[in-house]
């Protein structure tokens, strides 16, 4: 199957890289080492809800540990880092892969050169996209019950799914409200979380193979789940020009 570049119009409301490891230095040294190579492309700080909470209780807390402390931003993107975490992201308007993989690169060249990371331990890739309206309607997956598709307006699929390299976390949802530019709209969501943890020793050397395997694995189980006539009527655009 080929994968569309892009469709039109774009259902993408969030994409974020996360990026978990383990550091040679303090873990609280590791937002002022990163930001003093980042501040003059991200120079808009904020301190995050967790950075009230004290260091010891975060790192006993599994739920916890994980999560970023500091948010800076450029205004475009968004960058948040935590003792053991850096995510990139972009909530705006989805500018396209090209454009967010190269700001993505750009970033783990910066912590690969600071030379603060003993190792990988997690690569994650997450898109949630938006759709006003049933997306159970248009996509090749449902809920079987006594033998026939439920039909619901609240229905919330979540599961796991092992391919290959990679694990994905599905959410599809149709009970959802999104609030953005001051109105809340109602729909659905597809959330897929495309990650893994193994095979990340040589994650710094390897960072643009890795990245872009994980992309394409996300896109492949994405367009898979929807119908070809959904498809279609979206204006696919694909690198051949068909």
């Amino acid at each position: 199957m080929e994968l569309p570049v892009r469709i039109v119009p774009c259902p993408i409301i969030d994409s974020v890289i996360e990026i978990r490891f383990e550091t040679k230095i303090h873990p609280s040294a590791v937002f002022g080492v990163i930001y003093n190579e980042l501040n003059q492309k991200y120079p808009k700080v904020d301190n995050l809800p967790l950075s009230q909470m004290p260091e010891s209780l975060r790192e006993k807390d599994p739920n916890l540990m994980y999560k970023p402390v500091y948010k800076i931003t450029d205004g475009k993107y968004i960058i948040q880092i935590g003792p053991k975490v850096i995510t990139i992201s972009s909530p705006q308007e989805y500018i396209g892969w090209k454009e967010f993989s190269q700001r993505i690169q750009h970033c783990i060249e910066v912590i690969y050169r600071l030379k603060i990371v003993e190792k990988i331990t997690r690569i994650g890739l997450r898109y949630v996209n938006f759709f006003e309206y049933n997306i159970f309607d248009e996509i090749n997956l449902g809920v079987i019950r006594n033998g026939q598709p439920l039909k619901s307006d609240n229905i919330n699929v979540r599961t796991e799914l092992k391919e290959s390299s990679f694990t994905h976390m599905l959410q599809v949802a149709n009970k959802v409200n999104l609030n953005k530019d001051k109105f809340v709209k109602n729909g659905s969501i597809i959330d897929i979380d495309t990650f893994r943890t193994d095979k990340l020793s040589r994650f710094f050397t390897r960072s643009t193979e890795i990245i872009e395997a994980a992309h394409i694995a996300e896109k492949k189980l994405f367009f898979g789940l929807l119908t070809s006539e959904w498809i279609k009527k979206h204006n696919p655009e694909y690198k051949n020009g068909n």
